[in-house]
C-alpha cells in the first residue's frame, strides 16, 4: 500500500473511498490487458501515468535486463512493485528470466492501478468457460483459477489467460464470496470484438452504504412431532445457547399435508457446532440444514430515555441509509407502564421523540 511519503511524492491515487468493493465481471475474456483497459475507461485520469510507465520501461536495455531489475528501475511505489512481483512469480517466471515487453508493461500497469486504488475488497464474478467447458482451461491456468466460480455460458470464444488468472489470485478475488451490498459508484469496460458482444471485461465499483456486513450461520429445520408448548421451551433454550444470535418459528406445511413448524436459527459462524448440538438436543428434529450467509446491519444504539410523564426506559435508535435516524421503544417498557392502547401509543411516541434529543455516541 502507498505510504504517506509516497502520496506526498505524487504517487497517483484514484477516487475510491475506504470500504469499496471492486468487482471484475468477466463476459468473454479475463486478461491483464482487459483489466487495464476497463480501469482506464473508468478512470481516464490515470492514462498519463501509464504512458510515463510504458516509456520508462521502453527506455531500458531489454537484452540485458531481467524483469526484476526492469520493474525495480521504474518509478513504481513499493506496493505496486510487490504486486507485479507476485503476479509474475505466480506465472512461474523466474527472476532472471526475460519477459515480453508488452506483457511486462501490462502487469506493471495493472499493479500501478491497483496501488492507486488503495485498500479495497476484490471479487471476480463467475468465469465463462465457453462451449468446450473445463477443457478450455490449460492445467497451468486451471491451477491459478482454483477457487474461482466457473460457469458455461455458451460463449464460443471465452478466453482466460494465465496473466489474468494470476492477477485475480494475487488480489484475492477468487472464491465463492458474492459482492457485498453496495452503491454503484462507477463501471468501466474493456471493448470486445464486434462478434463477441458488448464488452469482454467490466470493472464495477461498489461503494459502502453506511451499514455493517458480516457472515452469519443460518440453521433451518422442520418440526411436526413436538407440541407447541414443548417446542417453545426448546427454542428458548436454543436461543440462550452461546453463539446463537436469534431463533424464530413459523408455520409451514410438510409431507402428507401435515401442519409443521419451520425453525430458523442465526448463529456466529465460529459457534455453529454449538448451535447444531443445541437444536438436536432441545427439539425432536433428526437433521437440519445450515449454511453461511452475509448479513447487513445498520448502525444502532440503545438509549435510556425519560418520557414527559416520568417513565424511564430504553429506546433503540437506528441510522438508516442517508442519515435518517428512527427509534423504537422496548415493548417491555410499554407493558410495564400499564394503560390502554391509546395511552401506550402516546407513551411510545413521546419516548421515541425524546430519544432524538439525545445525541448518538
Amino acid at each position: 500500500m502507498r505510504s504517506e511519503q509516497e502520496r506526498a511524492q505524487g504517487v497517483p491515487s484514484l477516487p475510491v473511498e475506504p470500504g469499496t468493493c471492486l468487482v471484475v465481471d468477466v463476459a468473454h475474456t479475463l486478461d491483464v490487458e482487459g483489466f487495464v483497459a476497463a480501469a482506464v475507461d473508468l478512470w481516464p485520469e490515470i492514462t498519463a501515468d501509464l504512458k510515463a510507465l510504458h516509456a520508462a520501461l521502453r527506455a531500458q536495455e531489454q537484452s540485458s535486463w531481467h524483469w526484476t531489475r526492469r520493474i525495480g528501475a521504474v518509478d513504481l511505489s513499493a506496493g505496486a512493485r510487490g504486486l507485479a512481483k507476485e503476479v509474475l512469480e505466480g506465472l512461474g517466471i523466474a527472476a532472471d528470466a526475460q519477459i515480453d515487453e508488452k506483457n511486462l508493461a501490462d502487469v506493471a500497469s495493472a499493479s500501478l492501478i491497483v496501488d492507486a486504488i488503495g485498500p479495497a475488497a476484490w471479487v471476480c464474478s463467475s468465469l465463462p468457460l465457453g462451449v468446450s467447458g473445463i477443457a478450455a482451461l490449460s492445467p497451468p491456468v486451471a491451477n491459478l483459477c482454483m477457487g474461482a466460480v466457473l460457469q458455461t455460458r455458451g460463449v464460443s470464444d471465452a478466453r482466460i489467460t494465465a496473466g489474468g488468472a494470476a492477477l485475480m489470485r494475487a488480489l484475492g478475488a477468487f472464491g465463492d464470496k458474492a459482492p457485498p451490498l453496495g452503491q454503484l459508484v462507477g463501471q468501466g469496460y474493456a471493448a470486445a470484438s464486434s462478434d463477441a458482444g458488448d464488452f469482454a471485461l467490466r470493472l464495477i465499483v461498489l461503494g459502502p452504504v453506511g451499514c455493517d456486513a458480516d457472515d452469519v450461520a443460518v440453521l433451518t429445520f422442520d418440526i411436526d412431532d413436538q407440541t407447541p408448548e414443548d417446542l417453545s421451551i426448546g427454542v428458548d433454550r436454543v436461543r440462550a445457547t452461546p453463539g446463537v444470535l436469534n431463533a424464530t418459528v413459523g408455520m409451514t406445511t410438510g409431507k402428507k399435508g401435515r401442519i409443521s413448524f419451520r425453525v430458523e436459527v442465526l448463529a456466529q459462524p465460529e459457534r455453529v457446532q454449538d448451535a447444531i448440538e443445541s437444536c438436536l438436543t432441545e427439539t425432536t428434529t433428526i437433521g437440519l440444514r445450515w449454511y453461511l450467509a452475509q448479513r447487513t446491519t445498520l448502525p444502532r444504539e440503545s438509549k435510556v430515555v425519560q418520557s414527559s410523564s416520568g417513565v424511564v426506559g430504553r429506546v433503540k435508535t437506528v441510522v438508516r441509509p442517508g442519515g435518517l435516524v428512527t427509534a423504537k421503544v422496548e415493548a417491555d417498557i410499554l407493558a410495564a407502564a400499564g394503560g390502554n392502547l391509546a395511552e401506550r401509543s402516546l407513551l411510545k411516541g413521546d419516548m421515541e421523540e425524546h430519544s432524538h434529543n439525545i445525541p448518538l455516541k
